[in-house]
């Protein structure tokens, strides 16, 4: 009767094994996946499939340092740190640390800016300034249409476009004066 117990319990310990594996194994699949995407600038699907990975495998740091890449070119920036900081606390790895550290000194200029949806960018500026009519936008769109003709290539992304200060640029991107 023991030796039947036993048997059962490694029976049991073994599957339980073999289902973390392929866990791990999918978690992995899904994850080279996204990475995959995110080289095609399909930033939602590369979401989808990170957020899907990590739910079969929530200790690859590579997994969340990722999503917080796609998070912080969608402006994202709460969601960035959140993803930075786990991967960090799962692999100390100098690479993210810079990540994180960049990216709480854009969240400190980010408070001090407001931001403007188009049909192409997402335009952040400084608080109190009007973007209605600027100059800046409409070259901008100019900008993309002729190049989106000459290239035959048209994102099906919002492109990110910050506009700093020379100081404020300077500290985030830590530059020389």
């Amino acid at each position: 009767v023991q030796a039947k117990a036993y048997l059962s319990d490694t029976q049991a310990a073994s599957n339980d094994v073999a289902q973390d594996l392929v866990s791990l194994n999918s978690g992995r699949k899904l994850y080279n996946e996204a990475i995959e995407k995110i080289d095609q600038r399909e930033y939602e699907l590369a979401e989808s499939l990170l957020k899907q990975s990590i739910q079969q495998d929530p200790s690859n740091p590579y997994a969340y340092e990722a999503l917080g890449d796609v998070s912080s070119l969608n402006q994202k920036l709460r969601e960035a740190e959140t993803y930075y900081r786990k991967a960090y606390g799962l692999k100390a790895d100098e690479r993210i640390k810079e990540k994180l550290e960049k990216l709480l000194r854009e969240k400190q200029v980010d408070e001090s800016q407001q931001e403007y949806m188009d049909e192409h960018f997402i335009i952040r500026y400084r608080r109190g300034e009007s973007l209605e009519g600027s100059q800046i936008r409409d070259d901008l769109r100019e900008a993309y249409r002729s190049i989106s003709q000459e290239f035959g290539y048209y994102p099906s992304y919002k492109i990110p476009v910050i506009l700093y200060e020379r100081s404020e640029y300077q500290r985030v991107s830590k530059s020389p004066q």
